[in-house]
């Protein structure tokens, strides 16, 4: 759908339903088209951050949770993803249960 003439609200709904489509495909497709780059950068974005013991860290964006996840794995922090789009955050608590 052409959503340039949309009013602002309604692109935010075009989106929003965008990434709630892409959202069982995300983690594949983010991997498969950087060649596993964005692996490595998170890795590396991480280690530069140097997480606080103790400490709470909100991930705007998080899409299904990736960075939270390699966040959480530096130590103990606390998390708050947040996303507009209920599907990814569905697959970053699925993640989460996971790891």
């Amino acid at each position: 759908m052409d959503n340039c003439n949309l009013p602002k609200e309604k692109k935010g709904d075009e989106i929003r339903k965008m990434f709630s489509q892409i959202a069982p495909s995300y983690d594949f497709l983010n991997h498969f088209l950087s060649f596993h780059f964005d692996k490595i950068w998170r890795k590396k974005a991480v280690k530069i951050f140097s997480p606080k013991p103790n400490e709470i860290y909100l991930d705007l964006c998080c899409g299904t949770g990736d960075f939270g996840i390699e966040l959480k794995k530096r130590g103990e922090t606390k998390i708050i993803g947040l996303d507009f789009s209920l599907e990814m955050l569905k697959i970053a608590r699925k993640k989460k249960r996971q790891n």
